[in-house]
């Protein structure tokens, strides 16, 4: 296990790396945050400043700024650095994962500034490597979740990646085998795997500006809903599940506005017909246990000379 590390592992080392496998509790992110950990020698001293930190805190002493933890993050920061002036390294795996590991721990500190820094940071290598479709499978996937992150109101930095929604065919299957089994949703991998891509697509597409309440023209934000108005038929699929979805969710406190809004989608696709409504939720992602119960009444429901406000 020694030579797997990055760095000369000393006594200390495998005491932290130990008490990082080992500690007791649901973790999110641990079991990647040490894959990434073992990629790269500055993500790896990110890794062990956090379980020094996380020891300190355990012995009483949280009050007082953990001299080991803060070593090691100045080390991984000095690599950093020294790497992303080099045009060779600057673009390099093992600067990313430097970096994944900085935001992971900016995360847990809750440093949202530092987080947003190292984003848009990571957007830069992105656009300058052309993506990041070449990386092992848990750096992409990890990436993906944090540019999932819905704490801050932030849209993706990283390239498009609208063709994610063709992955999330098989999440409704997997969770239907596995939605009973508590152990099931501690898979930080398999969670990222399913659910990343479709939350990556729904954050990458059009919204508001976060002031056009404030607006005091409002030409620019006209143009703008003109032109989302144009691209509509593109998010066409995605408006039509979430309008199914949520209708099937809310079936008996308020399903009647989502009703209405597919009537006119089915109208402005002239021959859309109910069933095939519901068919294309279907296809993209479908929880059997929440959703099939109403289906076939919903489908009565799109029907355009049936009243939203019958009784069943």
């Amino acid at each position: 296990m020694v030579a797997q590390f990055p760095i000369e592992a000393d006594t200390r080392t495998l005491e932290l790396m130990h008490f990082l496998v080992t500690a007791p509790g649901y973790q999110p992110l641990k079991t990647i945050w040490i894959e990434i950990a073992l990629c790269d020698s500055g993500a790896f001293h990110v890794t062990l400043g956090n379980a020094a930190h996380a020891l300190n805190q355990i012995s009483g002493n949280d009050r007082v700024k953990c001299s080991e933890a803060l070593s090691h993050f100045g080390v991984s920061t000095r690599k950093l650095r020294h790497r992303l002036n080099n045009s060779t390294e600057s673009t390099s795996k093992g600067v990313i994962a430097n970096i994944l590991a900085h935001i992971c721990l900016a995360i847990r500190s809750y440093d949202w500034d530092s987080w947003s820094m190292h984003m848009d940071g990571l957007g830069l290598i992105a656009k300058a490597r052309g993506g990041f479709a070449d990386l092992g499978d848990q750096m992409t996937l990890l990436i993906l979740l944090l540019q999932a992150l819905l704490i801050q109101p932030m849209s993706p930095v990283f390239l498009p990646a609208g063709q994610a929604l063709i992955m999330v065919s098989s999440i409704a299957d997997v969770i239907n085998m596995n939605s009973r089994s508590a152990s099931f949703w501690k898979k930080d991998v398999d969670a990222i795997r399913l659910i990343g891509p479709c939350i990556h697509f729904l954050l990458s597409m059009p919204r508001l500006p976060s002031d056009f309440m404030n607006m005091s023209d409002s030409e620019d934000l006209v143009a703008r809903e003109v032109h989302v108005e144009i691209l509509g038929k593109k998010y066409f699929e995605l408006k039509v599940w979430a309008l199914v979805t949520l209708a099937l969710l809310r079936y008996h406190d308020g399903k009647d506005v989502y009703v209405q809004e597919m009537k006119r989608e089915m109208l402005a696709m002239n021959k859309l017909t109910p069933p095939e409504v519901i068919e294309i939720a279907r296809d993209i992602i479908w929880i059997d246990v929440l959703m099939s119960p109403f289906s076939e009444d919903l489908a009565v429901d799109l029907n355009p000379f049936v009243s939203p406000q019958r009784t069943y």
